[in-house]
């Protein structure tokens, strides 16, 4: 009795603390779970921090135009290009974004080179590969602005030329559902490419008259791709009962787009040479500023940066206006280590680039500027400075 009475003492001593091995599984799927949430699980912040500080130079290349557009006399001095340049180069910067796991919120709090915002703040509706796609519509724009910039600067003649239609947004739900934000509408396979918007909404017209689907060109991140787009429901097409506008809200509509831009090309008359630039995957307008600057010194003789390591960031408007951008800090640090001498940036930003250099200890010289006329003054001034 006394035995069995022991045995039974045990046994229930047992079912109270349970078995060892339930608690190692227990305890592994704790802590499974916690290392999930720290590392893996989705957040609702973005993060900020320093990006790149690299040369601009690769980005932007002189393509020879057929010397029979060009004028023999044209009042030009015309030199080839980069062949007296010197060590010097400007650096374009941009800061890095990313979707950080609960850890790295965490270590965000104590990084003072980091900024952390919430999601929607910095996305509003759209997802993050919608907000990337907004970021490269941006820049097409941003380049085409730089490149009117130095134009206007040095008074070379241009005409305009739509070399595109770019998506600038979805309807989701709407339309064909087959187009993205960012797609550019090249033309009608087998035809000529679109003149510009106008000319894309005609040819559509007059596709809604025959029975045939339409095989739209587009260009999507740098692929050639061919859409056939079923036949819209409207069989008549007749064009003559409705406006410009409601046309081409019809075709809007039908593609399940929200808006259109033309991306303009600027083709110069008297000069055989044209400027052209390429980002790669580089978002955003703040570039702005830095492709004019190399442009300049693209098109003019010399070596604009007196063989220093200039940074340069701002958007610029066609007339060379320099405006606002975000990420100052970020690009102070950036900059900075990348052993840029001089950065230059928006007026707007000067005092918050000044605090960072100082907080840094840099010796790299801050000067705000609100055009480009502005820019090409103070690296006039600072390259006359000893290094």
């Amino acid at each position: 009795m006394l035995a069995n009475g022991r045995f039974k003492q045990v046994n229930a001593d047992m079912g109270r603390n349970g078995s060892p091995w339930k608690k190692m599984i227990y305890s592994a799927a704790g802590t499974a779970l916690f290392m999930w949430l720290l590392l893996y699980a989705p957040t609702p912040f973005v993060l900020f921090q320093p990006g790149i500080a690299i040369s601009v130079e690769p980005m932007i290349t002189l393509e020879e135009l057929d010397e029979n557009s060009v004028p023999a006399d044209n009042g030009i001095t015309e030199t080839a290009p980069h062949e007296d340049k010197s060590e010097g180069e400007f650096l374009l910067t941009a800061v890095k974004l990313t979707e950080p796991n609960f850890w790295n919120v965490a270590k965000a709090a104590f990084q003072r080179d980091y900024d952390l915002m919430r999601k929607r703040d910095v996305y509003g509706d759209a997802s993050r590969s919608q907000y990337v796609r907004q970021l490269a519509v941006v820049m097409q724009n941003s380049q085409s602005n730089a490149v009117e910039a130095v134009y206007r600067h040095l008074s070379v003649t241009y005409t305009h030329r739509v070399s595109a239609i770019v998506v600038t947004g979805i309807v989701p739900g709407e339309g064909s559902q087959m187009l993205e934000q960012g797609d550019l509408l090249i033309g009608a396979e087998g035809e000529e490419p679109f003149r510009d918007i106008k000319d894309a909404v005609s040819r559509w017209q007059l596709n809604r008259q025959t029975n045939e689907a339409w095989k739209l060109v587009i260009d999507r991140g740098g692929e050639r791709m061919v859409l056939e787009l079923e036949k819209s429901s409207d069989a008549a097409g007749n064009a003559l009962k409705y406006s410009e506008n409601e046309r081409l809200e019809q075709f809007a509509a039908w593609l399940g787009v929200a808006g259109f831009a033309e991306k303009q090309e600027l083709v110069p008359e008297k000069t055989p040479h044209k400027l052209n630039i390429s980002a790669n995957n580089i978002g955003g307008p703040s570039a702005g500023l830095v492709f004019a600057l190399q442009g300049v010194d693209l098109l003019t003789p010399g070596d604009l940066t007196g063989g220093r390591r200039i940074a340069a960031t701002g958007t610029i408007s066609p007339d060379g206006a320099v405006g606002d951008i975000g990420g100052i800090s970020q690009k102070v640090v950036s900059t900075s280590s990348e052993g840029a001498e001089l950065f230059l940036v928006p007026l707007g930003n000067e005092a918050d680039a000044r605090k960072k250099a100082a907080a840094l200890h840099s010796p790299m010289k801050i000067a705000g500027v609100r055009t480009l006329q502005e820019a090409l003054d103070v690296i006039e001034d600072f390259i006359r400075e000893p290094a």
